[in-house]
């Protein structure tokens, strides 16, 4: 008898880290539920900018996405919280040694949808004069490669790369100000849940 461990994250390049964090196809689609069942209800289109210069700009982000609410004793969100937090903070003590404490906006479950959906390039670090600052970003990527076609990840740090992780389950983690877009996606749809741990500021 053994107790398996999922695989350790591993470079992609050198700013970027991919995971498998060992989901079972069930508890994928049991995310995936959640956030369908949320869009169903009431789909949000994607923004860009924070707070007051938050604003709908189809040539720059076009999607539709979901807050997932923070854990209650109700909600059934609390496992994907921990699942994430766990994640993060693996890879965090891993490659950056940021402090980072909190998951201060709740995670963002987003769907790209052919013929064009994107989100051109950006930074998630925010406005961190108003709140804890972003430090770490991720997108747990929810959707087979089989499902949609385009939408590739791409990141720049002097010059751009494209992650090649695309297999449903897998985590892609980068610090939040780092430059990075998702490709317009040309057939299906894509799905991933992202979400951003915060800190004091950096120094």
């Amino acid at each position: 008898m053994s107790y398996r461990l999922p695989p350790p994250p591993v470079m992609v390049d050198p700013s970027v880290k991919c995971c498998d964090a060992g989901l079972t196809p069930g508890q994928i689609k049991a995310i995936r539920e959640l956030g369908d069942g949320l869009l169903a209800e009431r789909p949000i289109a994607a923004r860009v900018g924070f707070n007051e210069a938050s604003r709908v700009d189809p040539a720059k982000r076009h999607a539709v996405v979901q807050w997932l609410p923070f854990p209650t004793a109700t909600n059934g969100t609390a496992w994907i919280y921990e699942m994430c937090a766990d994640v993060i903070q693996q890879a965090n003590g891993l490659h950056w040694r940021y402090d980072v404490t909190d998951f201060y906006d709740q995670l963002h479950y987003v769907c790209y949808t052919a013929p064009s959906d994107h989100f051109t390039w950006h930074r998630d670090s925010g406005d961190d004069w108003r709140r804890p600052q972003r430090k770490l970003a991720f997108s747990l990527l929810l959707s087979d490669p089989s499902e949609y076609e385009g939408g590739a990840f791409q990141v720049n740090d002097g010059a751009e790369h494209t992650v090649a992780a695309t297999e449903a389950g897998t985590f892609i983690i980068f610090p939040a100000s780092m430059l990075h877009r998702v490709l317009p996606v040309t057939r299906g749809e894509r799905r991933a849940l992202i979400g951003w741990a915060a800190g004091p500021p950096l120094r």
